[in-house]
């Protein structure tokens, strides 16, 4: 049976959306150039989008930014709880099976957030040492990242290069690094998961300080025919296993749990 194919004009348009919610205000000639269209078809769809209220026009700048009335955000954030709700369960059970906390993140702008955890039903105290649910956690450095840049589609992976360009932070992999951060992400779809650039071993939300937070994190992607809706992360304190021997022992009921999650968001 054939896969059901989707409607372009439609695709072009979300694009459009989903860079206003990020980066608006722009010009005409902004948009055209971020989602690599021609100027004339974005014209038409943002006069599209514009007389469906979804954005609107500045009047003093003529910049086109996201509708005060579309609720936007508020989808996502709809979304993102559904996915908490989800997995809150699966993580405590991964906690039950392998005897370490794990957390759900999903991207957020130029940055990955926790949304759930099961760290407070561990018996290991983390204290401030990791970031709180809703804070900020390096896209590029962390174990959540990597595993989500390796399995989102390519087109929002460039949006996120794009936008990190313009405020980079020490792991941002700028124009002579993409190459080699490429052949990285593609070893992580070989084996399955994700870890922490050397060097990361934790940051703060509050501050985007880096510190050695003394855990490991092992992350893989949470997603379904097409669509990555987060990471899974189990953390565990450095000195109990090498990423190697976690993954021997545990790997594959991470990834079915992963699975779990994302199911119960394509069945919702």
């Amino acid at each position: 049976m054939a896969a059901t194919k989707t409607i372009r004009s439609v695709e072009r348009a979300v694009r459009v959306l989903k860079l206003l919610d990020t980066r608006s205000p722009m010009t005409l000639g902004q948009i055209a150039k971020a989602v690599d269209l021609p100027k004339s078809s974005v014209l038409r769809i943002v006069l599209t989008l514009h007389e469906g209220g979804l954005i609107r026009k500045g009047l003093a700048d003529g910049l086109y930014r996201i509708s005060a009335g579309l609720s936007f955000q508020a989808l996502l954030d709809a979304r993102a709880e559904r996915l908490a709700e989800i997995g809150g369960s699966v993580l405590d059970s991964v906690r039950h099976r392998i005897g370490w906390p794990a957390d759900l993140a999903i991207k957020k702008g130029r940055h990955m957030v926790a949304i759930e955890s099961s760290r407070n039903q561990s018996p290991f105290r983390f204290g401030p040492v990791l970031a709180r649910l809703g804070e900020r956690i390096d896209i590029f450095a962390s174990a959540a990242g990597r595993a989500y840049l390796a399995h989102c589609p390519r087109e929002e992976y460039e949006e996120i290069l794009q936008q990190a360009a313009d405020a980079p932070s020490a792991f941002t992999p700028l124009a002579d690094g993409r190459r080699e951060f490429d052949e990285l992400l593609r070893r992580v779809r070989d084996r399955g998961y994700a870890i922490r650039a050397p060097g990361y071993q934790g940051q703060s939300g509050h501050t985007d300080e880096h510190f050695d937070d003394g855990l490991t994190a092992m992350a893989v992607p949470v997603g379904t025919r097409g669509v990555t809706h987060g990471s899974l992360i189990v953390f565990w304190s450095r000195p109990a296993a090498t990423v190697e021997e976690m993954a021997t022992r545990h790997l594959e009921e991470i990834q079915d749990s992963a699975a779990a999650i994302a199911r119960g968001m394509e069945n919702g």
